[in-house]
């Protein structure tokens, strides 16, 4: 694949397999540098120095103080990430699972930071020779029993009920109208004042008219 390039990263793409690539990362000098400064800028906010107030440190007694080396890994370990997607679309590859990443040296003052990335990639569709082919089509076929079950399941679906003056037969449908009785209860010499709704006596044979009194 060729190389691509996309500001501040600069990447090239190896073929590992059908799906499987490296991605060779180059991040330029100054994009290096500015995240130096910034995360010196960043810890000097929290590093106490005699004869400067809390958080106004200046970068380069920072660097001084912890060492380029110590601000350099703070400032790749907060812009690796950024650097990984950049790299990824500068290559132009849809990526799939988890990458393999290999992280170089330390750059010096004035060089690059290079990186590697080993990941899966969605295989490549190729599609093959389709011009003049020929796919017979197929006819659909049924046998007479079967178109007549289908007609008559049609006929059953459109039919339309009409009242008859005959007695009912096989396969006809009927309205019927019909009342319910629940046959009543028999006494079992229950005590008095404790039967049901009907004739039901209230205590000392007063007539219950569904009203308690307290």
């Amino acid at each position: 694949m060729p190389a691509s390039a996309l500001a501040p990263v600069q990447t090239s793409v190896q073929e590992l397999g059908p799906a499987r690539v490296r991605v060779q990362a180059r991040v330029s000098p100054e994009e290096v540098d500015a995240k130096l400064q910034a995360a010196a800028r960043r810890l000097g906010r929290e590093l106490k120095l005699p004869g400067f107030r809390k958080g106004k440190v200046p970068a380069p007694m920072v660097l001084q103080r912890l060492g380029r080396d110590a601000v350099l890994d703070d400032a790749v370990r907060d812009g690796l990430s950024g650097w990984y997607v950049e790299a990824i679309h500068a290559a132009g590859v849809a990526t799939v699972g988890d990458p393999k990443l290999d992280l170089g040296e330390l750059p010096g003052p004035g060089e690059e930071l290079s990186f590697t990335i080993e990941i899966s990639v969605l295989p490549k569709a190729e599609l093959g020779p389709y011009r003049g082919l020929e796919v017979p089509r197929r006819e659909a076929a049924a046998s007479e029993q079967q178109i007549d079950a289908e007609v008559e399941v049609m006929r059953e679906r459109l039919a339309r009920l009409e009242t008859a003056d005959r007695p009912a037969g096989q396969g006809d449908f009927v309205v019927i109208d019909y009342v319910g009785r629940l046959p009543r209860a028999p006494d079992h010499g229950g005590a008095e004042g404790a039967r049901g709704p009907e004739g039901a006596r209230g205590p000392e044979g007063a007539p219950n008219d569904g009203r308690h009194s307290s």
